[in-house]
């Protein structure tokens, strides 16, 4: 991911939850050395003003550079957005679902960002702060290891957080022994643990550990560390049968979360892997 290109962009609109996507912009402007741009795409006199009055306090309390952009031009507002951002961006929004039933009475604007953006989108839910002294992203690993390692080297290595890799298993404690050892559920993590270690020597260590239980309470708690700056998560297929029939991961984690999650979709078909990872 180049440096010299991307930015940290938050996206604002007419309504009150834009506070969240600004002040969650302003800590990763300042912990990636990166300037902020906020950006709408909608002219209501209200989000002008409030255009103005975000910049103003950024500029006067937060010691980073500042702009903001009102995208005027034909088409929706999502297609409107996308056109004024870079694939090296970093976006931040905020938002209450990641999912169609939700969107629905919402707008279509964040979805259909997960679904077109290339790069990374942090979402902002109603619970989540980023601490001041956190130092790790948190990354929850599945069987799509290379998007991981994706997610990792677009925004975890320029970040300077330690990746600290986790994977939720279903059953309690007691039951492990029918399984063989914590090594068959935790071979996963140690693999990717050991390349982003050997690929990225002068990175932060990465870490990893096995949570057990509920998938959202396990991540939930282990969230609440203060040194934990967001959760990272590789966001599935889309399709709106499955988001309303199954409420998703990303979706529970969003309304519950005390940290922003760090969302990657899945990359173009053919794609070479950063890492050089079969």
């Amino acid at each position: 991911m180049s440096t010299e290109s991307s930015r940290i962009v938050a996206l604002v609109n007419g309504h009150h939850r834009s506070e969240r996507s600004v002040r969650v912009g302003v800590q990763l402007a300042k912990r990636l050395n990166r300037n902020l741009t906020l950006l709408t795409a909608n002219a209501a006199p209200f989000t002008r003003a409030l255009l103005e009055r975000h910049q103003a306090l950024i500029s006067e309390h937060s010691g980073i550079q500042a702009e903001s952009i009102l995208a005027e031009s034909a088409g929706d507002e999502s297609t409107v957005l996308l056109r004024c951002l870079g694939s090296t961006d970093i976006v931040v929004v905020a938002a209450d679902h990641v999912s169609i039933a939700g969107e629905l009475f919402e707008g279509s604007v964040f979805m259909n960002l997960l679904r077109s953006f290339p790069g990374i989108i942090v979402a902002v839910g109603p619970k989540a702060v980023l601490p001041d002294l956190a130092s790790s992203l948190m990354v929850c690993v599945d069987d799509q290891s290379d998007e991981q390692m994706r997610l990792l080297t677009e925004f975890g290595d320029p970040a300077l957080l330690t990746p600290e890799l986790v994977n939720v298993i279903a059953h309690p404690s007691a039951a492990r022994a029918a399984v063989g050892s914590d090594i068959v559920d935790s071979g996963n993590l140690h693999q990717l643990a050991t390349h982003w270690n050997k690929l990225r020597p002068h990175a932060p260590t990465a870490t990893w550990e096995v949570l057990y239980g509920d998938e959202v309470n396990a991540l939930e708690n282990y969230a609440e560390n203060d040194r934990i700056a967001a959760i990272g998560l590789v966001s599935m297929a889309f399709g709106p049968l499955g988001r309303i029939v199954s409420p998703s991961l990303a979706n529970n984690l969003l309304h519950r979360s005390p940290r922003p999650l760090v969302l990657l979709s899945e990359p173009p078909k053919q794609v070479v892997h950063p890492l050089g990872i079969a």
